[in-house]
């Protein structure tokens, strides 16, 4: 089992590329997961924003991320709330549709 640390840090890596997916994360999606990850969770504003550097610098794609989440229903929920933050893209819908179908096929793990 991951650490809480790592968790979280593959919770916000797995949000922050749904939001990217139109090409660009908004000041609006980083304050909702800032929110989330510093006001309701044991996240300091530096790992944070180190995690922020981590997603620019990785090349991840977005199956992997995902697969590195523990809780994949909550992930998904944050990253929509987030990417939802201004408005809705089709490509980061599609996105989160692409995790949902990965799940429901018990392809989320790999």
């Amino acid at each position: 089992m991951p650490k809480a640390e790592d968790s979280l840090n593959n919770e916000l890596q797995f949000a922050l590329a749904i939001c990217a997916h139109d090409g660009w994360i908004s000041d609006a999606e980083l304050k909702v997961l800032q929110e989330h990850y510093c006001d309701h969770s044991r996240m300091s504003l530096d790992e944070f924003e180190s995690a922020i550097d981590e997603f620019f610098e990785s090349k991840a794609p977005l199956e992997i991320l995902f697969s590195g989440v523990v809780d994949k229903q909550k992930a998904l929920k944050i990253a929509e709330l987030a990417a939802s933050a201004d408005g809705l893209d089709q490509a980061e819908n599609w996105a989160l549709i692409k995790c949902r179908q990965l799940l429901e096929l018990d392809l989320a793990d790999f």
